[in-house]
Formats: C-alpha cells, sequence, structure tokens
C-alpha cells in the first residue's frame, strides 16, 4: 500500500518521500465494514451476523467499537 501511495504521490508532482501509512490491523478492517455498513443503511442484524456477533439489540459494548458512523 505504501508503494502505491508514494508512487501516485510522485504522479501528481506532490512530495511522495513524505507519504506515511499509519499501523493497522486486520481489526481496523472489521470496523471500517461495520461502519460503512450503517452509512449504507444495512440493518444492525445483518452487520451483527458479519461480524460473527450474538448482542441483540443493543448498541453498546461491541456494537459501539465497531459502529462509528453518526
Amino acid at each position: 500500500m505504501l508503494k502505491i501511495a508514494k508512487e501516485q504521490a510522485s504522479a501528481a508532482g506532490t512530495g511522495a518521500e513524505t507519504i506515511e501509512i499509519a499501523d493497522w490491523r486486520i481489526h481496523d478492517l472489521r470496523r471500517t465494514m461495520a461502519t460503512s455498513f450503517q452509512i449504507l443503511g444495512v440493518r444492525f442484524e445483518v452487520t451483527e451476523a458479519t461480524l460473527n456477533h450474538i448482542s441483540g439489540m443493543s448498541r453498546a459494548g461491541v456494537a459501539g467499537v465497531y459502529q462509528q458512523h453518526d
């Protein structure tokens, strides 16, 4: 990803040498998916099932960690 970002920055004429990508984990992809589902209006239960969660209809706890969209 860093190589591609630097190539794109170089092609755009910006400082490719200053491009950095913050550390991330697979868990971040789960949070991104849950937040994106929320933005798209996917039902809460579908998101929970996709994440393999069994938390009912509560938006606290685990769901509060994953779903970041207002």
